[in-house]
């Protein structure tokens, strides 16, 4: 039986934090609610409303429905990869972007 879409909500906001190095407590004051209930969702145990997975994913800095795909099915990584290069581009200088560019290309160019 796959999982509920809550679940799979749950699954991803996990995910996120996780990756954004942010604990339930970070991320809960962030949106506005409590740890506890941070934790259900994460667990799929509790429905979320819109305003709760929209202030969720501003506080993650994703889309809304972002926090739908699944990863673990997905059968590329392209948008997560893309994503995380846009979050490190985020906030910063015109020079800074184009080192960061650089510093990309070049390790591409060497892979290949």
């Amino acid at each position: 039986m796959s999982p509920s879409i809550y679940a799979t909500i749950g699954q991803r906001l996990k995910a996120e934090r996780l990756r954004e190095g942010l604990t339930l407590e970070q991320l809960a004051e962030a949106a506005g609610i409590s740890p506890s209930f941070l934790a259900y969702i994460e667990n799929g145990k509790k429905k979320l409303s819109v305003q709760t997975l929209w202030k969720l994913a501003q506080a993650l800095h994703l889309s809304p429905g972002a926090l739908f795909e699944n990863a673990a099915t997905k059968a590329s990584r392209t948008p997560v990869v893309s994503h995380q290069i846009d979050f490190l581009m985020r906030d910063r200088s015109p020079t800074q972007r184009k080192h960061l560019l650089r510093a990309l290309r070049t390790l591409l160019n060497t892979r290949r």
